[in-house]
């Protein structure tokens, strides 16, 4: 006997032996109620690049993080002076990032075949493979 056979009639069979209930948890409906674990782990708000500090709290008060800040960004931002640095997401205070030069584009290519990186039609500088193509 199984515990298919005591899901049959568990009212009576998960009874019956001591060690039934414990076996066949499932089919005399037993089994242990999952212990709660910690809420999960929040990551930081990010705006971008630019992250706010995960171990920000104003004054020390644990509920008085960067999420805190972020529900009235207006006037927290601009209560403590580290608030709109290690808030910056949240507060809109993030720098601005500094623009890098143009990525260099290299040749066309078609399989092994590419196109010239130095042609240029007449030594006229923007004649060149693309405007050809």
């Amino acid at each position: 006997k199984d515990c298919a056979w005591v899901a049959k009639k568990p009212d009576i069979r998960c009874d019956v032996e001591p060690d039934t209930a414990e076996e066949c948890q499932a089919s005399c409906g037993t089994c242990p109620t999952p212990v709660p674990t910690a809420a999960p782990t929040v990551g930081p708000v990010c705006d971008g690049e630019c992250c706010d500090s995960m171990s920000y709290r104003k004054n020390g008060i644990d509920h008085k993080d960067c999420a805190w800040v972020a529900k009235k960004p207006d006037i927290r931002c601009d209560v403590e002076p580290d608030t709109a640095e290690e808030c910056q997401a949240s507060c809109g205070t993030c720098p601005t990032p500094v623009p890098t030069a143009a990525p260099t584009v290299g040749p066309v290519c078609d399989g092994e075949c590419c196109d010239s990186m130095s042609y240029r039609k007449n030594g006229i500088d923007h004649k060149d493979c693309a405007w050809v193509a």
